[in-house]
């Protein structure tokens, strides 16, 4: 996902004071304009200068304040480039001397750093207000803290969310997750309790997190509709026997261990799902290479010495069998060796008719098929036991060509799949077989025309690197014009010579 444009600070959230005194600005008739042309107006102000703005009327500082308000981004630019920002605290302090401001926040981007910060604090419960003592005290506080407070008991009409718990100071010249984030961010926090002291923003719409860890509290909100998490995040245990049955999709990156039927990493993956009773999409992709990057915990993954099943994978998800309707077990958009070098040495799965309402489903090739067998095995693969009778669309990555001997067979299973309307293959350099073996020298297989008969919307696409020049070579116009002299001469006609006048 792209990253929103970082911004610095905006002092003008800082100005905008609903105590200005705007008897000055009295006879301006700005303000009686209707509120639609106010906001097209505002919208085309420079931030600079809406503070000035404000002050003209109450409607219009009401409209400034939703409009700087609405969206608000922190702490993007890398430490390491400006490390001397306190951009959080600023906006803490803000929301503190102006509580009526919490309401126009609507969505929040922060990059929370693990740092200890210096803050001034007023004086007053300290000095019961002594002119001889300062009327502020300088103080230390850890920056996560100060935000999980606000997140607890403030910005109630929040409707999105997008957090990034990151190290202080990293020795590897890139940013890396701070470990233990669940910890570090809560002070005090205990997983199996947590969820009795947290009640969380309850007009959250969207979370998207990048941590070390995760925990069931950050999705407690009643109106949570989506979750993404951006790094392979460990679920902790949560003891916790609540649902959510609002949200409907979630997102997130694993490693190659929740395929290794005996590593206990991902022990807490079943009862984490089961907090979401409607989850109805489930984007899931493998991925070991950028974990230690990112600095999280070093684990076994899937190689020639621990080998993964994708059964291990299906039992995790057997809470959410009956609702699920789009599964999507993909590989990384940069198809490299590198990202996908675990799917040799998995064991494919016994299919996924468990799934009662499935409609979607994209997955590996290797999920349904070893790989080394020979191509004529997969007839003995009937489709109705791999694939639900409610399917519609179907996507295999790194596909090998025996795969259209198998797709050819659909006739026979109709009946089982009246509703699949599409199938499509992504193909890779790196595992399965090219783009060409497919389009160019498997061409023309019989299953193009068996789907295309079948009503089948059938294609194949190719990954990383891309298009080929060599590929430019293949021309289908005479292949195709060898299928129409094969059908009327029959095949004794190859090696003979042909003249065209």
């Amino acid at each position: 996902m792209a990253q929103p444009q970082a911004q610095l600070w905006i002092p003008e959230f800082d100005l905008i004071d609903p105590t200005w005194n705007i008897i000055p600005f009295k006879h301006s008739r700005l303000g009686l304009l209707p509120t639609e042309l106010l906001e097209l107006i505002i919208k085309q102000c420079a931030r600079g200068s809406l503070p000035s703005l404000a002050r003209i009327s109450p409607k219009l500082r009401d409209l400034v304040q939703r409009h700087l308000y609405h969206t608000v981004e922190l702490q993007l630019i890398p430490v390491e480039q400006v490390p001397s920002r306190n951009e959080l605290w600023r906006f803490v302090r803000t929301l503190r001397h102006h509580p009526h401001v919490e309401s126009k926040v609507k969505y929040l981007h922060v990059k929370i750093l693990n740092r200890t910060r210096l803050v001034n604090l007023p004086a007053r419960g300290f000095y019961n207000g002594n002119p001889l003592f300062p009327l502020t005290l300088k103080t230390k506080l850890k920056e996560p803290h100060f935000f999980s407070s606000m997140l607890d008991s403030g910005i109630k009409e929040l409707v999105s969310l997008d957090i990034h718990v990151v190290k202080e100071h990293s020795n590897q010249g890139y940013e890396q997750l701070a470990p233990n984030c669940m910890k570090t961010l809560f002070k005090h926090f205990d997983n199996m309790t947590a969820h009795q002291h947290f009640a969380g923003p309850q007009k959250l719409s969207h979370l998207t997190f990048k941590g070390s860890d995760f925990h069931w509290i950050l999705a407690k909100s009643p109106a949570l509709k989506s979750i993404e998490l951006q790094a392979a995040s460990t679920i902790l245990p949560d003891g916790s026997a609540e649902v959510n049955p609002s949200v409907g999709q979630l997102t997130l990156p694993v490693r190659s261990a929740i395929l290794i039927p005996q590593n206990t990493v991902y022990n807490h993956f079943a009862p984490f799902l089961a907090h979401f009773p409607r989850l109805h999409t489930l984007t899931m992709w493998v991925d070991d290479n950028n974990n230690e990057r990112l600095g999280l915990e070093k684990q076994h993954h899937v190689d020639w010495f621990r080998r993964g099943a994708w059964t291990t994978l299906i039992d995790k998800l057997r809470p959410l069998l009956p609702t699920l309707t789009t599964l999507i077990i993909s590989v990384p958009d940069r198809l490299d060796a590198e990202l996908i070098n675990y799917l040799p040495y998995t064991l494919p799965c016994h299919g996924f008719r468990s799934f009662t309402g499935l409609k979607h489903l994209a997955i590996p090739y290797q999920a349904l098929f070893r790989a080394p067998d020979p191509q004529w095995s997969h007839i003995q693969i009937p489709i109705d036991e791999l694939l639900p009778s409610t399917l519609q669309h179907l996507e295999l990555y790194t596909p090998k060509v025996a795969v259209l001997d198998w797709l050819a067979t659909l006739p026979y299973y109709r009946e089982h799949l009246p509703a699949l309307a599409r199938i499509d293959l992504f193909t890779s350099q790196w595992f399965g077989d090219a783009y060409d073996d497919f389009v160019f020298k498997a061409y023309p297989h019989l299953c193009f025309r068996i789907l295309a008969h079948a009503q089948v919307a059938f294609g194949v696409h190719f990954g990383s690197p891309g298009w080929r020049d060599e590929w430019d070579d293949y021309d289908l116009s005479t292949l195709d014009l060898c299928v129409e002299m094969e059908r009327v001469f029959g095949p004794s006609y190859r090696g003979m010579s042909f003249f065209f006048f």
